[in-house]
């Protein structure tokens, strides 16, 4: 993944059980459910997968999944029988033999590591059909910005006005910018502000670990969000989601 510590594929992978990454697989799964109508035969592409985490998950969950990283490196968590292609977002353009092959697109928490993410959009674009869906998640709330951004190599967060003017920059009708991650918003702003000030350690497999009963609490607290956010539509959260469409 573009703009990424060098060992935080595994420090992901590793963490995947994390309350934060199945809620974040939970609201990505639904999004493209509500998008593509089914998961039936629905060709989706994860750009810069990293460990596979979302794409690991949509492969259970049905959808003909297809990850993707910079370099060879991701291979070695992709899930057995998966399809894979090396691709560098900050650069390459879509292979002729994928172009306008994909039903949808999967970018999760990728595009706030890079420093022209309209351009790197635009690039995964190609891969589209027409009317073809794009599945966005990146990190919000530029008030929780803090040291964990910096040693995650991120550029920015994101309001919603921002994530919205990228994707119509690059091209997509954007159908929806929602935040989610609501509940825990006011934890992070706290642990953030406290615990992570400046000069502390270089993230690491530290930075995932919670006790198994915290965690599990944590999953459930965010199975509530999950069911009310199906009606109610969170006024804040540390992550957005956004859907767009290529015409």
């Amino acid at each position: 993944m573009a703009g990424f510590p060098e060992d935080g594929i595994r420090n992901l992978h590793e963490g995947r059980d994390h309350f934060w990454f199945r809620h974040r697989n939970a609201v990505v799964e639904r999004a493209l459910r509500q998008a593509l109508g089914s998961a039936a035969g629905a060709k989706v592409l994860e750009l810069g997968c990293g460990s596979a985490i979302i794409g690991g998950h949509l492969q259970h969950a049905g959808f003909n999944v297809t990850v993707s990283d910079r370099d060879s490196g991701f291979l070695a968590f992709v899930p057995p029988g998966m399809a894979s292609l090396v691709f560098d977002l900050t650069r390459d353009t879509a292979p002729d033999e994928a172009r306008g092959t994909f039903d949808a697109l999967v970018l999760g928490d990728v595009i706030e590591h890079l420093k022209d993410p309209a351009a790197a959009l635009r690039r995964a674009r190609d891969f589209l059909r027409p009317g073809g869906r794009l599945v966005v998640t990146v990190p919000a709330l530029q008030a929780l910005w803090s040291d964990y951004d910096v040693q995650s190599m991120h550029e920015k967060r994101y309001g919603r006005d921002d994530l919205r003017e990228e994707m119509r920059a690059a091209g997509f009708t954007v159908d929806r910018v929602d935040f989610f991650m609501g509940l825990p918003a006011l934890l992070l702003y706290v642990q953030r502000r406290l615990a992570l000030r400046k000069g502390s350690p270089r993230l690491g497999r530290d930075s995932l670990r919670i006790s198994p009963l915290l965690n599990r609490l944590l999953f459930r607290v965010m199975q509530v969000e999950h069911w009310a956010a199906q009606s109610v539509r969170l006024p804040f959260g540390s992550s957005l989601l956004a859907t767009g469409t290529k015409p």
